[in-house]
């Protein structure tokens, strides 16, 4: 019997998570500005870096202070707005970036600040980093570890570089296992199990959802912010008012560009596909099948086009011809990257699904589930 694979946006919302700024402009010294933070709040939790001359302060929920001695004294704020700026406490939401919502986390950020002797307000400093975010709710929670296992053998921009949880790190493999994360220098994308993290945390509510997936695109720098708001200069609530209306457009799209569209589909399915394609040269045919079947046994998709490009001629255009063979498989409704070996049914990309969901509300698809089952062990 087929079941209906459901997914939807958590809270029916992609907005902004994560804000961060930074000033240099600091009158009062280093070790003043401790001082007072210190005498402010000496029963709060504190981590002092003194090697690296700097202080990590929380002086309130949704709001860290770090407080670095450089050349001269500078200041991060990163702020969680929407603990920062309403009681709703829980780590699953997102931020909605209205403008009255955007004000009151202002307010309250400047309150702060103002406590710990900052001598500053959040409009002085310059927005430096602003996360884009959006959760995946799945009814079918066997479905998480198959879609980041897809994710990870993507063949993503040059650019981009994979970082992982380093070994010291409390269950670094199995965070690992459950994520996925490539940075450039302006920009990051992050995808992971969102309730295994909050697992981690010891932080699960009780009414969170069987299957979260978290998809987040950082904007870690001024240049990468101002590229995506368009207008170099706009003020921050600007700024912040139009990443939250653009961000579901921004991360589908960020999504298809890094990771690729299409469904995934076991490889047995997509040699059948390309062999049904009437108008394909024998070549042609052969190379896509050699393509997904590099996708399918390597890695990670840069190894997979690297060791592809070595079977190609090596008097032909080799880039050209990888681009084109990618091209043809979009035009199919094909991501190169197939499913596991041990999933015998299609899954639909993360791009697919939110860029629908974005369309219709909601994304889903009917499947006989046994294949999928039976892989995980069900």
């Amino acid at each position: 019997m087929k079941q209906e694979f459901c997914f939807s946006f958590y809270e029916n919302l992609a907005s902004i998570h994560t804000i961060e700024y930074q000033w240099s402009g600091v009158r009062t010294t280093y070790e003043e500005m401790v001082s007072r933070i210190f005498a402010l709040q000496k029963k709060e939790g504190f981590k002092a870096y003194s090697e690296k001359r700097c202080i990590m302060a929380y002086p309130r929920a949704g709001i860290t202070l770090k407080i670095c001695d450089y050349a001269f004294p500078t200041v991060y704020v990163c702020i969680n707005p929407r603990i920062l700026s309403g009681d709703d406490h829980s780590y699953l939401g997102i931020f909605s970036a209205a403008p009255e919502n955007i004000a009151q986390m202002n307010e309250k950020a400047d309150e702060t600040l103002n406590a710990c002797g900052i001598p500053c307000s959040l409009d002085q400093m310059e927005l430096c980093r602003v996360d884009l975010c959006l959760t995946l709710v799945c009814n079918v929670p066997e479905l998480i570890p198959i879609l980041l296992s897809c994710v990870k053998k993507a063949d993503w921009d040059e650019n981009y570089k994979r970082i992982f949880f380093r070994e010291e790190r409390k269950n670094a493999k199995e965070a690992n296992e459950n994520s996925f994360r490539i940075a450039s220098k302006h920009y990051c994308l992050t995808v992971y199990d969102k309730r295994f993290e909050r697992q981690q945390r010891d932080h699960l509510p009780p009414d969170c959802p069987d299957a979260l997936l978290r998809v987040e695109f950082s904007l870690q720098s001024r240049a990468g912010i101002e590229y995506h708001t368009r207008t170099p200069g706009m003020t921050h609530d600007k700024a912040l008012f139009y990443l939250g209306q653009q961000s579901g457009r921004i991360l589908a799209q960020k999504l298809r560009d890094l990771l690729g569209t299409g469904v995934h589909v076991p490889y047995g399915l997509l040699e059948e596909m390309v062999d049904r394609q009437p108008d394909l040269k024998s070549k042609t045919r052969k190379r896509l099948k050699s393509l997904a079947m590099n996708f399918l046994l390597c890695e990670n998709g840069w190894k997979a086009g690297q060791m592809f490009c070595t079977e190609l001629p090596q008097n032909i255009d080799q880039d050209r011809c990888y681009r084109n063979l990618r091209r043809r498989l979009e035009q199919m409704g094909l991501n190169p990257v197939p499913v596991p070996a041990d999933v015998h049914l299609p899954v639909p990309s993360l791009a697919m699904i939110v860029e629908t969901i974005l369309e219709s509300g909601h994304f889903s698809y009917q499947m006989d589930p046994d294949a999928l089952f039976a892989s995980q062990g069900v």
